[in-house]
């Protein structure tokens, strides 16, 4: 009988060989050795060898002998579905129980940014009295306040509009006689966020429109700038604005010299009011990441933008952000300027820091709406209890 051999490779393949032999010489005779059913399976290829023997034989004579090699690949016409190399992992029924602690507990700070209310109105001819800034927004502010509990409190600036003290946009009727109502309104919304947080310190920094105010006493008064009252020499001047907002009455700290102003809230965090814009989303936090080798928190902008950069020094690689909150203005174009569609987002940011370390998260007001920490903030129109508590007419 023939030697042959049968070698599987997996379900679907079939290696059959003759081995040194001389009566299988081809493949018809090997498949029928190696009993193949062609039923089940087809040649894949196949290879016929021939080569010679001699030997003596018993009178001594050299008898030559051929010798044959017929060897095939044979694959299955119905494939068979293999063992899969990924499978599901088969989990024990029961882990051995694995405890580890949380992140160190250390005194870690938190901060809340606000950006950009601009208070102020636009008066119609019926004598209506049209917000600039953002009510349903503002109230979110200061949900954010009670819930995160912030021990530092940052207003980035423009806290004030002041459309009928610009020399830079036409005086219109309709911004004339506002800037009282702006006042009233904003030392409301400020109170407020005083109650919200008693023992924060809050700053407030100066933005380009409150400037408005300085630079038209200037240009424009100079006999009563920095003036003061005799009996309040201490207080700062009275046409400016800390004096009318009465911030001394707050405790609220203000910050002036635009765009100069600043506050530190380390030594790698620096909170402005900002003084560049570029048109493209995104492309004013990369300016600043060029311009500052620290993170910087600005407003100006009134979009919300967020941009990283890994820097090196001798301890090694660490990380700096520039961060644009948005605002908390109008977004509908109620606001003066020169587009009635602007690009503009409201929201606040949390800051959360400990030593050298720092967190900054944008949080994004949309229609009087915000989420975080798993709550939903829905703010409120508060200008009828504004009304109430200050008995003046908004």
């Amino acid at each position: 009988m023939a030697a042959v051999q049968s070698t599987p490779h997996g379900e679907n393949i079939l290696e059959v060989e003759s081995r040194r032999d001389g009566r299988i010489r081809t493949l018809d005779q090997l498949l029928k050795a190696c009993q193949v059913d062609l039923k089940v399976w087809e040649v894949e290829r196949y290879t016929v060898n021939k080569w010679e023997v001699g030997a003596k034989d018993p009178d001594g004579e050299i008898v030559v002998t051929p010798l044959f090699q017929v060897k095939a690949t044979l694959r299955r016409k119905v494939m068979k579905a293999g063992q899969p190399i990924v499978r599901p992992i088969d989990t024990p029924k029961r882990y051995q129980t694995y405890t580890k602690p949380p992140g160190r507990r250390k005194a870690v700070h938190t901060a809340l940014i606000l950006p950009d209310p601009q208070f102020g109105f636009r008066r119609t001819a019926d004598g209506v009295l049209h917000p600039f800034h953002d009510w349903r927004a503002l109230d979110v502010a200061i949900q954010m306040a009670y819930e995160v509990k912030p021990s530092y409190i940052i207003c980035l600036g423009d806290m004030l509009d002041l459309p009928e003290w610009s020399d830079k946009f036409p005086r219109t009727p309709e911004f004339q006689q506002t800037t009282q109502s702006a006042i009233v309104a904003a030392h409301w919304w400020l109170r407020r966020l005083r109650e919200a947080r008693p023992g924060a310190a809050i700053w407030l920094l100066e933005g380009n429109h409150d400037k408005r105010l300085e630079l038209a006493l200037v240009n424009h008064l100079k006999a009563a700038y920095g003036l003061r009252p005799a009996d309040e020499l201490e207080l700062p001047p009275s046409m400016s604005i800390p004096r009318l907002l009465a911030l001394h009455r707050l405790g609220i700290h203000y910050s002036d010299a635009y765009p100069d102003g600043e506050h530190w809230l380390t030594d790698r965090l620096l909170c402005i009011h900002g003084n560049v814009t570029r048109n493209r989303s995104g492309a004013t936090v990369q300016a600043a990441l060029k311009d500052y080798d620290v993170s910087v928190i600005f407003g100006h902008i009134h979009r919300m933008e967020m941009a990283l950069r890994t820097k090196y020094d001798r301890k090694g690689a660490y990380t700096i952000g520039a961060y644009s909150p948005g605002c908390l203005c109008r977004v509908d174009g109620a606001v003066p300027g020169r587009k009635k569609r602007q690009n503009w987002q409201q929201g606040v940011a949390v800051v959360q820091f400990e030593g050298r370390e720092q967190h900054v998260q944008l949080v994004e007001i949309r229609n009087g709406k915000a989420l975080f920490g798993g709550r939903l903030f829905e703010g409120e129109d508060r200008s009828e209890m504004v009304q109430l508590d200050t008995g003046w007419s908004l």
